[in-house]
């Protein structure tokens, strides 16, 4: 949950910047910087959401919840960026870097980071719990079976079809700007496909919540999650299309930056599209069951 929202807040907080504060070509060179800068930073967002949900669910640590927040996601981009500068090194390729800049690079950006993580979690500790907005039965209350189109196996792959249909032309002239060195100007454009993607992701996980709250089913937690990260799934199909079409097969480092590029993109974007719906579906049943009377 954490590290989803952190993505998500980095990526509305860097596109308002490039809009409004990069156009100039002077300052394209500092837009990684300032994206890796926003991404620590906002480590606070995560540390906070960490924290309330699991003290939601009753976890008292504090301290487990910062330290996950703070080196789960930065260890998984770290790994992946690790092997990129691996394979460009044996492959002595041009765009190597030297090991002291990246050292110092990961670790500013690990403590950053960590601090900033530390600080939300014991933010989020230190108020009170989330109150369930209704009364709960101490027995669970058993669940019917769900009906065959309402299996998350037959859900996921119609609502993540249309997440991406809704941003395919986006994500297509993404992919060529980045790996085909094309430039890439439309930052506005992007900006309102970001915030339609987070309408569109929100509309679907709360109308696939109801169809299932209508059928007696409350675990809904996880269903949420995979509905929203489902058009992570036609995003990857696209990657690897494209790698084989019009990609450079046959220079094996070339290819593996590729795919570990889009793997970390894509594995991102799920991540932050399944904390949005999860996010939209809980807005959604805190508010219909507030509104229930407890006898």
């Amino acid at each position: 949950m954490g590290a989803g929202a952190q993505l998500v807040a980095m990526m509305f907080t860097c596109l308002i910047a490039i809009v409004f504060g990069f156009a100039n070509v002077l300052w394209r060179p500092y837009i990684y910087t300032t994206m890796m800068v926003i991404l620590a930073l906002v480590g606070f967002i995560n540390g906070y959401v960490t924290s309330r949900c699991l003290k939601f669910f009753g976890t008292t640590d504090w301290n487990f919840s910062a330290t996950i927040s703070a080196f789960a996601l930065p260890l998984v981009i770290t790994g992946a960026c690790g092997f990129e500068l691996f394979f460009a090194w044996i492959s002595k390729s041009a765009i190597r870097y030297s090991f002291k800049t990246n050292l110092m690079r990961m670790i500013g950006w690990y403590l950053l980071n960590g601090i900033m993580c530390y600080i939300g979690a014991y933010r989020g500790y230190i108020q009170p719990a989330t109150p369930v907005p209704s009364a709960v039965g101490k027995v669970p209350r058993p669940q019917p079976d769900l009906p065959y189109h309402m299996n998350i196996f037959f859900i996921a792959p119609i609502f993540g079809f249309i997440q991406f249909a809704s941003m395919y032309a986006e994500f297509s002239y993404l992919v060529d700007s980045i790996f085909k060195s094309h430039m890439y100007a439309m930052f506005g454009f992007l900006l309102v496909n970001f915030i339609l993607q987070v309408i569109i992701i929100g509309l679907l996980s709360v109308l696939q919540t109801y169809m299932q709250l209508c059928y007696q089913n409350y675990e809904w937690w996880w269903r949420s999650f995979i509905v929203g990260a489902s058009g992570a799934i036609y995003m990857a199909g696209y990657s690897l299309l494209y790698l084989v079409t019009r990609g450079s097969i046959g220079d094996f480092s070339n290819d593996v930056c590729f795919l570990l590029y889009c793997g970390l993109f894509i594995g991102c974007y799920g991540l932050a599209a399944g904390v949005i719906s999860v996010q939209a579906s809980n807005m959604f049943v805190s508010k219909i069951y507030s509104n229930l009377r407890s006898d």
